[in-house]
């Protein structure tokens, strides 16, 4: 990104060494490193998954490579990320897994495409690595809001193919992760910050931010994804895309107009359940099938929450024999692919990760 010293993007992350006149912006990305670093660094086997799975969507595959989904059968030997990964299905794409048997852990892995995968898989351990630093019964009460959004644009997102559940998934929940870091080093500086910003009807407020946290939760969301292979494409997206609901002068194919684009129809279809009153490009419009669905659901969601299956919440104690029979249904011999010595040592090596990171595996 070229650096005007006239005119700085607050977000804008400098180079080392920088000039005088970039103080306070090499200071807010430095605060915002050191709140992210609490976090530490993420198993080996999570880092690993969206590697791979971010090289597979790069390349244009629809489909996992040999190396993807050998990682991703690791992950889903978890019953808690397998929990995930399902509810993620049935939210957004029921038709895909009617009458499937998901027992076999590729035919549930292939539900989803590998630019999918690795959003909902970053952001599953993320936000259950922050949520545990947090109070959570707060934590809990903020992402009501939250779940609701996010349902609204993944099924968005996955009737609009240009901009993809991936992205969808990644625009809602990263920024409200970036929040609730906030809230996990500083929980009566946040509610106060909350408080005023629903005094001032407002959605979030930078500068109140940087002042009383010394950075912006913008820039805590895209370090936080960054190290797990997303922050390049994200940073003009994120760092432009929440400046705006604004269209005008952005190009139709850039992150941020895609991701303005969400945030515009998120909240006409939640609070007026209606498509947006604008003009729209064909390329970025759901067919009447999507639509109505996308409809359906927003009046769901207005009728109670209960309605939402808040995909990224489910862990081990949402699947079942009877919750879940297709989990479960199956001969032993598909059952047990991917076991022997080899995967029993990977699984245990996951296991380890997992509780030097503070997670239930």
């Amino acid at each position: 990104m070229e650096k005007n010293n006239s005119n700085l993007n607050p977000f804008e992350i400098p180079g080392e060494g920088p000039h005088e006149s970039e103080g306070d912006t090499f200071a807010t990305w430095k605060e915002a490193r050191t709140i992210v670093s609490l976090v530490g660094d993420a198993p080996r086997f999570i880092s690993s998954t969206t590697h791979f799975l971010n090289i597979d969507a790069q390349n244009g595959d629809t489909e996992c490579s040999l190396e993807s989904m050998s990682c991703l059968l690791q992950l889903l030997k978890s019953p808690s990320f397998k929990s995930a990964i399902y509810y993620a299905a049935k939210t957004f794409h029921p038709k895909q897994i009617e009458g499937k048997e998901l027992h076999n852990l590729r035919t549930l892995a292939r539900i989803h495409k590998p630019s999918e995968l690795s959003a909902l898989i970053a952001l599953l351990y993320l936000y259950r690595r922050i949520r545990k630093g947090c109070d959570k019964e707060l934590f809990d009460r903020y992402a009501k809001e939250m779940h609701e959004e996010a349902e609204i644009a993944g099924l968005f997102g996955q009737a609009v193919e240009p901009i993809g559940l991936g992205f969808s998934q990644l625009s809602i929940i990263l920024p409200f992760l970036g929040k609730m870091m906030m809230l996990g080093i500083d929980k009566k500086k946040f509610q106060k910050y909350r408080t005023y910003c629903k005094v001032a009807k407002l959605p979030h407020d930078i500068a109140w931010e940087e002042s009383n946290f010394g950075c912006n939760h913008l820039q805590i969301s895209l370090l936080l994804i960054q190290s797990l292979g997303f922050g390049k494409t994200l940073f003009d997206a994120f760092t432009l895309g929440y400046q705006s609901t604004s269209l005008e002068g952005i190009k139709p194919e850039s992150l941020t107009y895609r991701l303005r684009l969400i945030r515009i129809w998120v909240s006409s279809l939640l609070s007026s359940l209606e498509p947006p009153d604008m003009t729209h490009r064909g390329e970025y419009y759901p067919m009447k099938s999507d639509l109505d669905h996308l409809i359906a659901a927003a009046k769901d969601i207005r009728q109670g929450p209960e309605k939402l299956l808040r995909w990224i919440t489910r862990g081990k104690c949402d699947i079942g024999p009877l919750m879940t029979p297709e989990l479960f249904r199956g001969d032993a011999s598909e059952e047990s692919e991917g076991s022997g010595p080899l995967a029993e040592k990977l699984e245990q090596e996951l296991l380890e990760e997992f509780q030097s990171a503070g997670m239930n595996f």
